[in-house]
């Protein structure tokens, strides 16, 4: 009793310490809260490593420099018009941070951070375990690794989508005003942010409202409807300032809609199948995996329940399918069409740790059976790579290559795993299928943080097809710098501190990128033909495509020029001029081994030829090629 006293005296009079005085034991964390750290520093640590890997793209630039002409209170584009709410956050950035690359693509990065805070807020309805599996596999997507890092609508209306689900469901459970008004808030920003909103959030949110209904709200679906109508006047309307520019939201939005996503629809279907299976195996391996296992019944309620399963199958389902069939090029498509299956794949992978778990590894049956099996695994492929060299001109040593891999390895490392899942073994295959996936994760690591490494060395990258080159940014400088030098005291009005004086002339075919890297340079003129090019001032340079360069010759006769490349365009199919040959080679045994070294150094001979880069011609006036581009 006096040692509770003594205790109670001594607490009692012990200064009160500050929050910086305190000592926080790390080791006392939540697990939960450890692994979302670590999620977190492997996701954002890969985004944040290819942020400013390349200079910003057509479709990039196209929305920065509406941006940049509502900072400046300039006429906006029709861009503009089919995408305010993302214009009017690239807007907010450029304000708050300045015009640079880096801060454009601060609105994707900030898209991530708020679909991985909604995935943490569902965690509760997938599971803690589950939503932390989906976690990772979100970490290690190349796809949406490069959509945290490319400006465009895609992570942004997944986002929203998740957000509003969220909202949904909270709203269903304790009706509130607030949460109501704020789903409908949701839903405008998701419909403003890109025209593809208008078949992404049906899909999204149509069935969870029919099956919650308004009376599940507590009759707070006028709220929601209150808040959705206000927000959406407020964003198409910049907010009162262009007030005829709902007219022009909805004619350019249904536009676009048509012109951009739903005209040729299914003419490039195999592009997504085609990147399901060289950047994102891991998704597609997990997904297959919780599948086979919710069919088998090796997964129990605890791990992942059956109808949160089955909810993300059938919200991925259409929502590939709309990837599929979009007759859209950009990432966005890619972003719509992989998240739905990443969410799949996480509980795949939930899945497959539970198992693991519930293994007895006490006897070393199970790490034995995994280590036959990753070796069975690599003697297949170098089996495959031998028959699919052929003898090459040395018959008999090819003969006994092929005799001693597949007669002295393949067979024998097959029978011993065979036996080791005799009696029951088979409930092991989880267990070797979860190391393959580690494998597959570290293989679609290694791609996210290589997509910023695409060269000639390196040319298979599909996902980045339309992204500008290095070129644009060496340009850039150069012309900057020169300008500096030549027009420091060339000052007017609309460049009072001199420097930005040449006249550049821009093909408009090439308005996106140029337009925003030459945003300060007054004289720049934007042209579709060579007949309008301004007479009252000589041009110093003339930017206009490779394939225009025989029109325009005459009109920069005595121009020096040289064509560079300044964009990306997506690697071609080799054998036969398709990407459904390509799909046919990941179902071809024979072409296994080139399929896996193309997956992990992204070059083959026989499977993807180098995508030619577009080509622009830089036409200079004579004396400032003397100096620009002097030597051999």
């Amino acid at each position: 009793m006096q040692d509770q006293d003594r205790q109670a005296s001594e607490h009692q009079t012990a200064p009160e310490q500050s929050l910086l005085e305190r000592s926080v034991d790390l080791t006392r964390l939540p697990f939960e809260a450890v692994g979302w750290l670590i999620v977190l520093t492997l996701g954002f640590g890969i985004r944040l490593i290819g942020l400013s890997a390349w200079p910003l793209s057509a479709g990039e630039t196209a929305i920065a420099s509406d941006a940049w002409a509502l900072v400046q209170g300039n006429d906006l584009s029709s861009v503009a018009d089919a995408h305010p709410a993302l214009v009017q956050l690239t807007a907010l950035m450029l304000m708050m941070f300045g015009d640079s690359d880096q801060v454009v693509r601060l609105v994707p990065l900030l898209g991530s951070a708020v679909l991985i805070g909604a995935l943490i807020g569902l965690r509760h309805w997938f599971g803690q375990i589950p939503a932390l599996c989906i976690g990772i596999v979100w970490a290690v997507s190349p796809v949406m690794t490069l959509s945290a890092m490319r400006l465009d609508s895609g992570v942004i209306l997944i986002a929203a989508a998740m957000v509003a689900l969220i909202l949904t469901t909270l709203t269903s459970v304790e009706p509130t005003s607030g949460r109501a008004v704020l789903l409908g808030v949701t839903v405008a920003i998701g419909l403003t942010a890109s025209p593809l909103a208008w078949l992404v959030l049906p899909i999204t949110i149509l069935p969870a409202m029919l099956l919650i209904g308004d009376a599940r709200l507590g009759g707070k679906g006028a709220y929601a409807a209150g808040g959705f109508g206000i927000a959406l006047i407020a964003i198409i309307t910049w907010f009162g300032m262009r007030p005829l520019a709902i007219f022009d939201f909805f004619a350019e939005s249904m536009r676009q809609l048509g012109a951009t996503y739903l005209s040729g629809t299914g003419s490039t279907w195999e592009v997504p199948l085609v990147v399901m299976i060289i950047d994102e195996p891991l998704v597609g391996l997990l997904a297959i995996s919780g599948l086979v296992m919710i069919v088998a019944g090796w997964s129990s309620k605890a791990a992942v329940h059956p109808a949160v399963y089955f909810s993300c199958v059938a919200w991925a389902i259409p929502m590939f399918a709309l990837g599929v069939l979009s007759g859209s090029s950009g990432p966005e498509r890619h972003t719509i069409g992989v998240f739905p299956l990443i969410l799949v794949a996480g509980l795949g992978l939930a899945m497959l740790v539970e198992r693991a778990r519930d293994t007895d590894w006490s006897r070393g049956r199970p790490a034995i059976w995994t280590a036959v099996g990753l070796a069975l695994l690599v003697a297949i492929f170098r089996f495959g790579e031998l028959l699919a060299e052929g003898p090459a001109g040395d018959t008999l040593g090819w003969i006994i290559n092929a005799a001693i891999v597949g007669i002295l390895i393949v067979i024998p490392l097959a029978f011993i795993a065979i036996r080791l899942s005799s009696g029951g073994g088979w409930q092991l295959v989880p267990v070797g299928v979860l190391a393959i996936a580690l494998i597959v994760a570290g293989i679609g690591m290694r791609t996210s943080l290589m997509l910023a490494d695409t060269s000639q060395d390196r040319p298979g990258e599909i996902l980045i097809a339309g992204s500008s080159t290095t070129a644009i940014h060496e340009i850039d400088h150069m012309v900057k710098t020169y300008s500096r030098d030549i027009t420091r005291f060339q000052q007017d009005v609309r460049d009072p501190v001199g420097g930005h004086g040449l006249v550049i002339v821009v093909h408009e075919d090439l308005r996106d990128p140029f337009a925003w890297y030459f945003r300060n340079m007054p004289n720049m003129v934007v042209v579709q033909n060579p007949e309008d090019t301004p007479s009252e001032a000589l041009p110093d340079m003339l930017f206009v495509p490779d394939e225009a360069f025989d029109e325009w010759e005459p009109v920069a006769t005595g121009y020096p020029s040289r064509t560079y490349n300044v964009a990306w365009r997506a690697p071609g199919p080799h054998r036969s001029g398709t990407y459904q040959g390509l799909l046919f080679s990941s179902i071809n045994p024979l072409d296994y081994p080139d399929m896996a070294s193309f997956i992990v150094h992204r070059r083959s001979p026989t499977l993807l030829e180098t995508g030619s880069p577009g080509a622009a011609v830089m036409f200079m006036r004579e004396d400032h090629a003397e100096v620009l581009w002097r030597g051999p």
